[in-house]
């Protein structure tokens, strides 16, 4: 995949980034929130050793948080460290929730019956699992915003989701003095069912990404709306704390008609707790405004046929199929005028696939015996069957044809388990093809590398991506070139085995056919996953945003026309294709229902001469 601050559109505050903002507040609740209630119930049981484990896991939680943080922004393997946290995470909220409903006499009786020490540090363990899950991302986060995309309103939304986070868990610790033994107990029995049923869905959820389950890619994508980022995630998150909120006023609507005066003085402090969770709730709304606006599936799905090459005789878009029946991830053709009509689906099955004329890539999974070749780049015919097969070594990323099919590229990430441009250390491969021998021609790294100045420049680091061929010359190409924390688009010279830095900052270029525009991704949010896209005017090197696009695309797009692009957009558990203007002038819609990796094969026009000698 290609991997981007600006402020996300449709939904930009002045002062700070709302969706950032949400999402800092989200997690702080999740990792201090759990925290509070054991604090508040081990308290008003007189649990002297997990009052002393609590203690030791707010201060051991603060360096640990900025060690975690640098080495989950290192690792490969983020997915495995949040899969692991949450279970640890899990069992410790079980046994929370398991000791809190015991009868009040009983949970005291746990640390008469061990030693104090042993269950002191054990609290100590488990507090620090619960804060640092969550903290390290924000810390991930947070350092992105301040060194990689400088943004003032990005920092300042992370910080202010943090801080009110903090807050909350503050009120509520102060709001536990003041309620009675059933207002406590009962609030904080709801809390503690509520965050176990939170933890085992993103355990799952993660488990799943990271590929630790049978069937992840489709649990995972199942379980997709409900992760910690998605619009119900963070409803959840503000769930935890309005719905104990509500409980304990129950019981205090309850106790004040018995004792009106003694129980005057929690009513502020519950007013507290709700202000802040509605405010994290109405955010959540917020945040979520701008996305892609979500269109009815067809009534009826259209049949799938199996004889693609009745569309070969004219432009057409081959694709990956996302439906979920028996041609799931077959390569798929459909008629370029008619793109969401009939379909048929070619027998190679492609992760990822790119066309030419008469020559094409599918990138499938490799068969056989697993090991670190686990895909091959399949370079077909015009008619879909393949000629040459190439085992590569890493984890599929991105591939291009050149539009007369004489040369393709494929990228793979080479560092562990990496999917993704987000992480600060991966490591691309990415080789040049002779689609008529399915010879490698060369690695881009090979390729001789100069800057603007016509200096030459080389670094260890050099990692280039995101390849898109010159339509009227094959030989040119775009990249990306990343070498530290900067990304440069280059100009490649295939003959003079050459590359030429022309622009900063452009990620996944895609250039338009009449080569005046190449589109791009930026990332505009520290937030691993967000970017946006973008255009270029090759003649001035000047970009602007896509107006039309306003939510966040990870995907190297494709050109339908000179003043249109597609590209894929998840939905639950499948995937369309989105088309907009580069203008701005209409808004996005879906062109491709239940399909992704499209590529648009454009026919030669006939000349008059042709045409007559066809006749």
């Amino acid at each position: 995949m290609c991997v981007t601050l600006a402020e996300p559109a449709g939904c930009v505050s002045l002062m700070f980034d709302s969706f950032l903002f949400t999402r800092s507040l989200s997690q702080a609740l999740q990792a201090t929130l759990a925290v509070a209630f054991c604090f508040c119930w081990a308290r008003r049981t007189r649990q002297e050793p997990i009052l002393r484990g609590i203690r030791w896991s707010l201060v051991v939680a603060v360096p640990t948080t900025l060690i975690a943080a640098w080495l989950f922004g290192q690792t490969s393997y983020q997915a495995r460290w949040e899969a692991t946290l949450a279970t640890l995470a899990l069992i410790a909220a079980t046994w929370f929730a398991t000791a809190v409903w015991r009868t009040p006499s009983e949970p005291s009786s746990i640390a008469r019956r061990a030693d104090a020490q042993r269950v002191a540090l054990l609290c100590a363990a488990a507090g620090v699992i619960v804060i640092v899950r969550q903290t390290m991302e924000i810390g991930v986060v947070l350092r992105a915003a301040i060194v990689e995309v400088r943004s003032m309103p990005a920092i300042a939304g992370i910080c202010a989701g943090t801080a009110l986070g903090l807050l909350a868990s503050y009120a509520w610790i102060s709001i536990g003095r003041r309620l009675s033994d059933a207002a406590l107990l009962k609030a904080t029995r709801v809390f503690a069912v509520m965050f176990v049923a939170q933890v085992a869905v993103y355990a799952f959820h993660e488990s799943a990404e990271a590929h630790l389950l049978p069937w992840s890619d489709l649990l995972h994508a199942a379980t997709e709306p409900y992760g910690p980022d998605s619009t119900f995630g963070l409803y959840a998150t503000g769930l935890l704390l309005i719905v104990p909120a509500i409980t304990a006023g129950a019981t205090f609507v309850t106790q004040y008609v018995i004792d009106p005066v003694t129980s005057a003085a929690t009513l502020g402090t519950l007013g507290v707790a709700c202000v802040l969770a509605v405010v994290l709730t109405t955010t959540g709304v917020q945040s979520s405004i701008g996305g892609p606006k979500t269109m009815p599936r067809p009534a009826a799905e259209r049949p799938v046929s199996h004889d693609p090459e009745r569309f070969l005789d004219s432009s057409h878009i081959v694709f990956r199929q996302t439906r979920r029946d028996a041609d799931y991830g077959h390569l798929a053709v459909a008629a370029l005028d008619a793109p969401d009509g009939a379909r048929a689906a070619a027998p190679p099955v492609c992760l990822r696939l790119s066309f030419g004329l008469d020559r094409g890539i599918c990138l499938a999974p490799h068969e056989g015996v697993q090991t670190e070749n686990q895909y091959d780049a399949v370079i077909l015919d015009a008619a879909f069957k393949p000629v040459h097969t190439l085992p590569l070594t890493g984890t599929f990323s991105r591939t291009r044809t050149s539009v007369d099919g004489r040369f393709g590229v494929v990228t793979t990430f080479l560092t562990g388990q990496t999917h993704g441009y987000a992480a600060s250390n991966f490591s691309t491969k990415t080789i040049l093809l002779d689609m008529r021998s399915g010879n490698v021609i060369a690695d881009l790294e090979e390729f001789t590398t100069v800057d603007r100045r016509g200096r030459r420049f080389k670094s260890a680091d050099f990692n280039f991506w995101g390849v898109t061929f010159s339509a009227s010359d094959s030989n040119t190409f775009y990249a990306t070139l990343r070498t530290g924390t900067v990304n440069y688009l280059v100009r490649g010279d295939i003959g003079q085995r050459m590359a030429t830095v022309i622009a900063d900052d452009v990620e996944c270029p895609s250039l338009s056919p009449d080569e005046r525009w190449i589109a791009f991704k930026r990332r505009v949010s520290p937030m691993p996953t967000a970017w946006r896209l973008f255009v270029l005017d090759l003649s001035t090197i000047t970009d602007r945003p896509i107006a039309a696009v306003t939510s966040y695309v990870d995907d190297q797009v494709e050109w339908f026309d000179d003043t249109h692009i597609l590209y894929a957009m998840p939905h639950l558990g499948t995937a369309d294709v989105w088309i907009a203007a580069i203008d701005g002038n209409e808004p996005a819609r879906i062109l491709m229902f239940d399909a992704e990796s499209p590529i648009v094969v454009r026919r030669p026009v006939p000349t008059p001469a042709t045409a007559s000698l066809d006749r």
